[in-house]
């Protein structure tokens, strides 16, 4: 199966009606080290929670699901769990809780040549019953979807 680099570290994997699964998510160095240099209390991770089941991403035909659990849900949890191990901020016992409720986790490649994806998630932050933080953090991307490229899925 080839695949072709393209813009943000991104690669358009096409596969026609058949299901695929997005790639396991790999905790970022310069993530870590943007934790490390916040010097944050340790934390756990509370739940994951959306008022649409994100179970897939529909991609011209085939369907892409979330490695971990089925759940997109589950795959942003694991995504936290995994950032604040690499930070080494992870404790299960702490008193300071990051929840994130999932928005939007959307991918279309129904143009030709240009798609785009979106990701949004209210995360909040709690300690003691006290909620310190709470944001909507949203990110976009656009990426040659030709049909030239044959797979789509988002890189480390």
């Amino acid at each position: 199966m080839a695949s072709h680099k393209i813009h943000n570290s991104s690669t358009l994997v096409f596969l026609a009606a058949c299901t695929i699964q997005a790639p396991p998510y790999e905790a970022a160095v310069r993530n870590s080290q943007q934790i490390k240099c916040e010097k944050l209390p340790d934390m756990q991770v509370g739940e994951v929670s959306s008022q649409k089941q994100h179970t897939s991403i529909s991609l011209r035909g085939s369907a892409m699901k979330s490695p971990v659990g089925n759940s997109y849900n589950e795959y942003l949890k694991q995504a936290l769990l995994q950032e604040m191990q690499a930070a080494n901020i992870y404790s299960g016992v702490s008193a300071t809780i990051v929840s994130a409720e999932l928005l939007e986790n959307d991918i279309n490649i129904a143009g030709f040549v240009t798609g785009n994806g979106n990701i949004s998630a209210k995360f909040k932050v709690v300690r003691n019953d006290q909620q310190l933080f709470e944001k909507v953090i949203s990110h976009s991307i656009e990426f040659d979807s030709s049909p030239t490229y044959l797979t789509l899925s988002l890189l480390q």
